[in-house]
This record gives C-alpha cells, structure tokens and sequence, in this order.
C-alpha cells in the first residue's frame, strides 16, 4: 500500500469512528477486488482541494463494471460472487459520507482499476476540546 499525504494536520467535520469505518471498507473492498492479481497495490491519497479534504483509494483490480457504477451505492448492490458480500458496505459508507455532508464518488481509472473519492468539508480549527477528551463517542481508558 502506497499512501500520500500532505504536510501538516488535516481536520474535517466528521466522527472519526464512523469516518474508520468508511476507509476500513474501502481498503477492504479494494483488497477483494484484486483477489488473484500477482501483486495487489492499493494507493491512498490525502489532499487539500479548496475547503474540503479529499481521501482517494485507487486499487488495481478489475475496476466497477460500467453498469454498476451508478448502482455502486444501493443497498444490495455487489459485484462479489453469491457468499461473499451482502452489498451493504458501501451503501453505508455513502450514507455515514453524506450524513458528514461530504461526497463518496466512484470511478474507474483510465489505467485500471476502481478509484473511490470520500470528499469531506474541512474543519477550521481543528479538533474541540470535548474531543480531545474523547467525548462524546470515546470511552477514557483507565
């Protein structure tokens, strides 16, 4: 895995819990989508684009049929063999992405291979201080 990211702290208007969630399946996804391929490499890339923070996971698999890309993010939707995936995963990463009002967009690269944007408002100030205390969504370790 190849990740890049620029210099200095990037804050967004997100929970970072939810926000795990989301790039955990993400990497997944691109991990099982190349099943097979002789060396897997996913790129992860963090950028500044205006106000919004921008996370692009590219794998180098196969890429979304055409077809499915508009259908990508319904409930149910997979391209994964019958016991593999329910087709849940990024129906609810676009949600958590959305609820977050950012953007989760999909296409495929010209060289191959899915790309998956997570688009994402940044933050002005950085974290509140009811965060650095791990509250609300943190238990305090002890």
């Amino acid at each position: 895995m190849a990740f890049t990211s620029p210099d200095g702290d990037i804050w967004v208007m997100g929970g970072h819990i939810r926000l795990q969630q989301v790039i955990v399946n993400l990497l997944t996804n691109a991990l099982d989508a190349m099943k097979g391929c002789p060396d897997p490499t996913i790129e992860v890339t963090l950028e500044r684009m205006g106000g919004n923070a921008v996370v692009r996971v590219r794998d180098f698999g196969p890429g979304v049929p055409e077809e499915g890309l508009e259908k990508v993010f319904d409930p149910f939707f997979t391209t994964k063999q019958p016991g593999e995936g329910m087709g849940l995963g990024l129906s609810i990463s676009y949600n958590i992405v959305k609820d977050f009002d950012g953007h989760l967009r999909v296409k495929n690269h010209a060289e191959g291979g899915a790309v998956f944007d997570v688009v994402l408002n940044m933050a002005d100030a950085g974290p509140t201080p009811a965060l650095d205390q791990g509250w609300p969504n943190d238990v305090a370790a002890e």
